[in-house]
């Protein structure tokens, strides 16, 4: 068996075929790693060495990183602009240290300022670090005579404050990046961060420029996690099919491909990691990105981040009017946490206004409701769902042209069968994720994993999608190791 050059350390991943009920082709399974299945510390803390091959060990498979998380990063959530000197504050913290477009800006003042600018609540943790550094991305337009600043920063509440950039003139005219090391385990609640302004004499030009905001919480090893999406080209049935994760190449560059993890039918992936306004992005390749409305929060989920819709704030995300969300065949699938259950909660909704072209999947009080105008018609189909409020679900509906189905947690719940005809769409309505853009019917829970297919997946693969979903796919063996061109293989207890 081959190995991967250049590469130190591997592990055998299995598929468990008694999850799998028929053959399935070029199916995404989930990767996820844990402090208890993968040592991190082997790994580039990016991911960026890490891949997959076929049994063969050699041949590379697609895959997508949905996270690999050794950090924790937060930013501030509320600012002070006591003079009303500065512009976009906000921008200073959207939370993209690599997005250098976006940026709060001043001019100099007639005046000393204490404080010109402090940014006071910042973002909850989510767990105990090992380790925390404060970052600020800052500039100048260069013109400052002999005015000077400083950013200062606090991690007790006030009572002490440190320079992380001394008082004085400066004119650093390309990006600086300031940081410093706070407490190991800091608590956020205590940190603010403050620009002082001194003014000395005459009439300054310059412009100071904040680009971003944040820190960065090293996490407890037992913290560490990752979820990795791989394309397996064939999956059996009938026995277990074998992969390999790969780590340990300390120069390796990014080889994730997310769009070619899935398949030409799937024409919408939406992981739902993003948080506050940013675009809830497609996986696939057809980009049908979306857009919150109303303050849809980003939480933990199932895998990785998803989104918290408040139904009481009218939040939802809608995606442009897109062909490729307009089959004749249909699979809607999602894993949701109920958090209120009342009739109705709208999951999907794709027209069913008007005429009531389109599709929908909703989540009652006792129900699921599926609504797809099939022909000339709009076919509604009930069935009792067993859904408690705090747990995650995986719910799927399905339209093959001749059956409608519903499932959860893998199983099917009801069919209905005799029907005929393609789905038929108002082409002139978006998709939208939690509401109906006339009934309201607001969802009130936290929904990850949301995905539109053009075809109906077949049972087997809704089974193996919630699986591995639920991370009950896939077992690990244990690691190997290439030494002289030998494998050495070692079992972690």
């Amino acid at each position: 068996m081959g190995w991967l050059t250049g590469w130190t350390y591997r592990k055998k991943i299995t598929i468990d075929e008694t999850k799998v009920d028929a053959d399935l082709t070029n199916f995404p399974v989930l990767v996820k790693l844990t402090s208890t299945n993968f040592d991190f510390s082997k790994a580039r803390s990016d991911g960026y060495d890490i891949r997959f091959t076929s049994s063969d060990g050699t041949t590379l498979l697609k895959y997508e990183r949905e996270r690999h998380q050794m950090y924790e990063y937060k930013k501030p959530t509320a600012f002070s602009d006591p003079n009303s000197r500065w512009t976009d504050e906000s921008k200073a913290y959207d939370g993209d240290p690599g997005d250098e477009s976006t940026y709060a800006y001043s001019t100099a003042g007639s005046a000393d300022q204490d404080p010109w600018l402090v940014f006071n609540t910042w973002q909850s943790k989510g767990g105990d670090y090992t380790a925390t550094t404060l970052y600020v991305k800052w500039k100048t337009n260069g013109t400052y005579s002999d005015d000077k600043f400083a950013i200062r920063y606090t991690k007790d509440g006030g009572t002490n404050w440190y320079d992380l950039v001394p008082l004085a003139v400066h004119n650093e005219t390309s990006i600086q990046t300031s940081s410093v090391s706070l407490d190991s385990n800091q608590n956020l609640a205590n940190v603010q961060v403050k620009l002082v302004y001194d003014r000395i004499a005459g009439a300054d030009t310059g412009i100071t420029y904040i680009y971003d905001i944040w820190t960065r919480g090293t996490l407890d090893p037992a913290s560490f996690c990752a979820e990795y999406w791989v394309k397996i080209p064939s999956v059996s049935g009938s026995a277990n099919t074998e992969f390999y994760i790969y780590y340990g190449k300390s120069d390796a560059t990014d080889g994730a491909d997310p769009t070619n993890v899935w398949d030409s039918d799937f024409k919408g992936v939406w992981h739902l990691k993003e948080t506050g306004s940013a675009t809830r992005l497609d996986s696939t390749a057809n980009a049908n990105n979306g857009t919150p409305y109303n303050g849809v929060a980003g939480v933990e989920g199932k895998i990785d981040g998803a989104n918290d819709f408040e139904r009481d704030s009218s939040q939802y995300i809608t995606i442009a009017r897109s062909a490729s969300l307009e089959p004749t065949r249909i699979t809607m699938e999602a894993w949701v946490k109920a958090e209120t259950l009342v009739s109705w909660e709208r999951v999907f909704n794709k027209g069913i206004v008007g005429t009531y072209q389109g599709y929908s999947f909703l989540v009652g009080e006792t129900n699921f409701l599926v609504q797809l105008y099939i022909g000339t018609s709009l076919q509604q189909k009930q069935t009792a769902h067993g859904m408690s409020t705090g747990t995650f679900y995986y719910i799927a509906a399905t339209y093959d042209g001749s059956a409608i189905r519903v499932y959860k947690d893998g199983s099917l719940l009801q069919e209905w069968t005799g029907l005929s005809g393609n789905l038929i769409h108002n082409t002139s309505e978006p998709l939208y994720l939690g509401r109906h853009p006339s009934a309201g019917e607001y969802l009130d829970a936290v929904a990850d994993e949301c995905r539109i297919s053009s075809v109906a997946r077949t049972g087997p693969w809704i089974k193996a999608s919630y699986h591995s979903g639920n991370d009950s796919l896939v077992s690990y063996g244990s690691e190997e190791t290439a030494y002289y061109g030998r494998t050495l293989g070692f079992i972690i207890g």
